[in-house]
């Protein structure tokens, strides 16, 4: 199952510090959120590979493009949680991750480059590599 984003995550952790009593453990759930705060902003905002299928997990289709970036994506999503690439050139926009009609899939299954990007990895065949729209 996917943990809410690490923004929700630290909120929640925050407000539990507010009203608890044994602060060590405060400050380790802190650091803990802060840590994964981290990893996804050096990993671009990394959601994962995650299925798709004919109804579509993002129901936003946003671009087409044989330029397609995160970056362009992204421009076109603002105002969207989440980006969805695919097939190296298709961007969707959506809100919510629904991992049980559409569950995470290993990194290797997004195996289509980007096309204006041949270093980053744009999905697949029915497969979105999703990161979160603000890093």
């Amino acid at each position: 199952m996917i943990k809410p984003t690490s923004v929700y995550v630290y909120l929640l952790v925050i407000l539990v510090c507010n009203h608890s009593s044994n602060a060590a453990q405060c400050r380790s759930a802190c650091k803990c959120v802060d840590e994964k705060i981290a990893e996804l902003k050096g990993n671009l905002g990394y959601v994962g590979c995650f299925t798709d299928n004919h109804d579509r997990h993002f129901h936003t289709l946003k671009l087409r493009s044989n330029g397609m970036t995160l970056k362009m994506c992204r421009e076109q999503c603002r105002g969207y949680i989440y980006v969805g690439l695919q097939n190296g050139h298709e961007c969707f926009c959506g809100n919510q991750l629904d991992v049980i009609n559409y569950p995470p899939k290993l990194d290797a299954e997004c195996n289509r480059d980007c096309v204006g990007d041949p270093n980053r990895k744009c999905g697949g065949f029915y497969r979105a590599s999703i990161y979160t729209v603000n890093i």
